[in-house]
């Protein structure tokens, strides 16, 4: 309990890394819809290159 006291002290103390850890937890949690949402749009520009070749030949 001491030791997650001080711990939290530590981390107020170091606000900037405390910022960074944030943002990594949120990447984390966001990253499997945000894979998901880049493999769609990958996807996309695929379908979209094929037909623009296709249309051109």
């Amino acid at each position: 309990m001491f030791y997650f006291r001080d711990f939290n002290m530590v981390v107020k103390q170091e606000e900037g890394s405390t910022l960074f850890f944030n943002m990594y937890k949120y990447i984390l949690k966001k990253l499997k819809r945000f894979s998901l949402y880049i493999f769609n749009i990958i996807k996309y520009v695929i379908i979209f290159v094929v037909y623009l070749i296709n249309k051109s030949f």
